[in-house]
């Protein structure tokens, strides 16, 4: 969802506005057990395959991938 908005965010003001805008934006990534547990238990990703442990690391991969597009 973050790079839509991004998209629709240059859509709006232009691209070396919207890179002003990220460049100067506070970011905050929050995320609790309840939400690993929501997910894996209701989201339908949970495979044979998809232990507790690779899950973990499913999601904090996720949330490493998400982070690096900020920079």
């Amino acid at each position: 969802m973050f790079k839509e908005y991004i998209g629709k965010l240059q859509a709006m003001v232009g691209e070396d506005r919207t890179n002003y805008i990220l460049r100067n934006s506070l970011f905050m990534v929050v995320a609790g057990t309840d939400d690993l547990a929501n997910t894996y238990f209701t989201v339908g990703i949970r495979k044979p395959h998809y232990d507790i442990d690779s899950y973990t690391n499913l999601m904090l991969n996720s949330a490493s991938d998400f982070v690096k597009v900020l920079n």
